[in-house]
């Protein structure tokens, strides 16, 4: 029921501020996140979508689910990752078998 309350992606802030240092570790590990270096702060930690999906998750984060932790826009995340100049091996393997 809270998923189904949640503000779809496109609401979510474009102009946002994100310690790029957790957004790095984030996007390309699987590691725990410090709730308190959340914008949800602890309560994000403690949240149950984002803890569960913490420990099942066998894939690198989605997108949507960056965008969900860091409370940014999909527009927003993508900013971020051309500045950090972030890609994953998976980014690259979709964009060569694309066409």
């Amino acid at each position: 029921m809270g998923e189904e309350l949640e503000l779809p992606l496109n609401k979510l802030s474009d102009n946002a501020e994100v310690d790029t240092e957790l957004f790095q570790r984030a996007y390309l590990t699987k590691e725990a996140l410090p709730g308190e270096r959340l914008p949800g702060g602890v309560e994000a930690e403690i949240d149950v979508r984002v803890e569960s999906r913490r420990k099942r998750q066998q894939k690198l984060r989605d997108e949507s689910t960056l965008c969900r932790i860091f409370e940014i826009s999909p527009r927003r995340l993508a900013e971020i990752r051309r500045q950090l100049k972030l890609f994953r091996e998976s980014d690259l393997q979709k964009v060569c078998t694309a066409s």
